[in-house]
């Protein structure tokens, strides 16, 4: 079972480093619901998607992905620092609204803290860190490669380089790959060439090319190789051998076929059908329909 852990950053009501970004911004009451909002939206949207590959690789009998989410106790009690004694002004229950969204999707690293206080940690081999959730990450790093990494970072940190790198002990430097949930493409990117084994689109001529070019009696390709890679990159999958998506720029739906080639690689051809097709099953169609409608 392949395994991706995702760690959650805040904002902080005083900030541990000076990267660190204060949360002032948020301390209004509808900015703070705005603010977890977005946090929910996003585990969210990680869930959805792991939850999506993971009916297709079973189906195709390829390996699992297992999500496991991490939060810092510490970062989250900095968090909430400010509204300690002020709750009445709040329309939201600040610990309980963290609570349902962070404490109850995620786990605290520091149940099981895997960096040593005996090792010293750099950001960018320059800024020394501790006790951080950084030093978690690039401990565990190094201790397990073969699982996926990633910061969630929650306007929590004003670097935003997509990768930071953080040195051990004047030697290992590991790479953490920086989410930023203020840059939903960055999220977007990373799930797919991260979590999901990458797909290849293959340019089959009997269903042609941008609306062309198709045999007789084969459906046609309306869009460009480029755009069907796009396409397929989201695409979701029902059952058999088949990927699905919605391409608004035709306002069609998109079939992608299985190849099945070898299984170290997804390659897959497609073409495009009317909305009313019986080549898409009701049960993908209505999964659109909610994200049209959501």
């Amino acid at each position: 079972m392949a395994v991706t852990n995702i760690f959650l950053l805040l904002a902080e009501t005083k900030p541990s480093y000076n990267w660190t970004l204060n949360n002032e911004p948020f301390q209004d009451d509808e900015p703070l619901g705005h603010y977890f909002e977005i946090i929910n939206s996003a585990i969210k949207q990680i869930k959805e998607k792991i939850n999506d590959e993971v009916k297709d690789k079973l189906r195709d009998e390829i390996k699992r992905e297992c999500l496991i989410g991490y939060y810092d106790e510490n970062n989250a009690r900095n968090f909430l620092e400010c509204y300690k004694g002020d709750e009445k002004k709040y329309s939201i229950n600040q610990l309980s609204f963290l609570r349902k969204i962070v404490y109850n999707n995620l786990e605290n690293w520091r149940d099981d803290s895997k960096q040593s206080p005996d090792k010293e940690y750099k950001l960018f081999n320059k800024s020394t860190i501790k006790n951080h959730t950084f030093c978690e990450m690039s401990q565990r790093i190094v201790n397990i490669r073969e699982i996926n990494y990633a910061l969630l970072n929650h306007y929590a940190c004003s670097i935003d380089t997509d990768e930071i790198p953080v040195t051990i002990e004047g030697g290992a430097t590991v790479k953490v790959f920086n989410l930023q949930t203020k840059n939903s493409g960055s999220l977007a990117k990373w799930l797919v060439n991260t979590i999901i084994q990458k797909r290849i689109f293959n340019l089959n001529p009997k269903h042609g090319e941008n609306g062309r070019g198709n045999q007789p009696r084969q459906a046609v390709l309306e869009c460009s190789k480029e755009n069907a890679q796009d396409l397929l990159n989201t695409a979701i999958g029902g059952s058999g051998n088949k990927l699905f998506n919605y391409d608004k720029t035709h306002d069609k739906y998109i079939v992608f076929m299985d190849e099945k080639h070898n299984e170290c690689e997804k390659s897959y051809h497609g073409y495009h059908v009317d909305l009313n097709s019986t080549d898409v099953p009701q049960s993908i169609k209505n999964r659109f329909d909610t994200k049209m409608c959501s």
